[in-house]
């Protein structure tokens, strides 16, 4: 619904999906530790709280919330917000 809505790939926002969250848990936090601290990065797709001062956790762990912010960051062109993104663009590029 969310990919139609925004006109961006619904199969970009799965793969996105499955590299940031395989276990499609919305309650998921990030996993990376940096400098003995667990990166505060929450749900589907993984929102960087720090960097999005205007989400809170509740948003985050909120599927419909979540899977609609990845779909307007995409149409927005602000895909490289997420690493599996920009792996997913790279993987994607002709050799």
């Amino acid at each position: 619904y969310y990919a139609q809505k925004y006109s961006v790939d619904a199969e970009t926002m799965i793969r996105i999906i499955d590299c940031e969250n395989g276990e499609w848990n919305p309650s998921l936090q990030s996993r990376i530790i940096y400098k003995g601290v667990r990166e505060n990065s929450w749900g589907l797709v993984q929102i960087n709280l720090p960097s999005h001062p205007n989400i809170t956790k509740a948003h985050a762990t909120d599927t419909e919330f979540s899977i609609e912010f990845l779909a307007k960051m995409l149409s927005d062109g602000k895909g490289k917000l997420w690493t599996c993104y920009r792996i997913l663009q790279k993987s994607s590029r002709p050799k």
